[in-house]
């Protein structure tokens, strides 16, 4: 009986797989236009009261992210983590 029942799932298993992946696509994909940058990013300038009131502004309601961070401790600590997440930000903007 239990063999029956392992066959059987196996088979709707395979079916259900089937059904919802399809083969890769063999297309080339088209070629990307070429172009330059006329005019660099000036300095981008952050703000320990633009993150906190960006934190503040998290909907605590959404799933957690890939970062497994939940947007409602990041709401809550705003106060706290604004000017660390400043000084990363700052640093991750002025490295070259």
């Amino acid at each position: 009986m239990w063999i029956i029942i392992a066959v059987v799932s196996t088979i709707v298993n395979a079916v259900q797989f089937k059904s919802v992946f399809t083969p890769p696509d063999d297309t080339p994909l088209p070629e990307a236009p070429e172009y330059s940058i006329e005019e660099p990013l000036q300095k981008i300038t952050v703000g320990a009261s633009d993150v906190e009131s960006s934190l503040k502004l998290l909907n605590p309601n959404k799933s957690i992210d890939p970062d497994k961070l939940d947007s409602q401790i990041l709401k809550k600590t705003h106060a706290e983590i604004a000017l660390p997440l400043t000084n990363m930000f700052k640093k991750s903007l002025d490295a070259e």
